[in-house]
């Protein structure tokens, strides 16, 4: 009986460890947007129009990865890996 929920136990961390966050998820994707165009601002100049979806971006981002700001580096990672594999 012991055996049996000791596995139950590790079964149920595991799965719940593994699931993906989907709200998670969507602040690493506009994250890497926001990364992307910052880097093709600064190789081909920044105009009134890409300044203006520069801010879009950035509020974007702001909004979908408010509630993660205080989260510890051992769980974003495995919040990103679960990203990333599923």
């Amino acid at each position: 009986m012991m055996k049996k929920t000791f596995v139950l136990t590790g079964l149920a961390l595991l799965f719940s460890c593994s699931q993906r966050d989907e709200q998670f998820c969507e602040c690493l994707e506009i994250g890497n947007q926001l990364n992307e165009f910052s880097s093709t601002i600064l190789t081909s100049g920044a105009s009134v129009e890409s300044a203006q979806k520069l801010n879009e971006i950035k509020s974007k981002k702001q909004k979908a990865c408010e509630g993660f700001l205080t989260m510890d580096g051992p769980e974003m990672i495995r919040k990103k890996a679960a990203c990333l594999t599923q």
